[in-house]
């Protein structure tokens, strides 16, 4: 383990662009290396993609798709 201070800001950074990937869908070559070499973090990500498949099926269960479901949010929320 190295001992360089990593600041958190530079965690938080890394950590975005994983979930933002991982939401968007975009498995990137970045992204399947480091389930690669970490399998606690492929484990984890793969928790995570099984959590976004459930939701979008309750969402879609719920609105009809993903379109209804936006705007019933957005109408709730009073954003248009």
């Amino acid at each position: 383990m190295s001992k360089k201070r990593i600041s958190e800001g530079v965690i938080d950074k890394v950590l975005e662009k994983i979930f933002g990937a991982i939401a968007k869908g975009a498995q990137s070559a970045a992204i399947n290396k480091l389930k690669k070499d970490d399998p606690s973090l492929a484990r984890d990500i793969e928790i995570i993609e099984k959590k976004k498949k459930e939701i979008r099926k309750k969402m879609i269960k719920k609105y009809g798709n993903y379109a209804n479901y936006e705007k019933a949010i957005l109408s709730k929320y009073g954003i248009t």
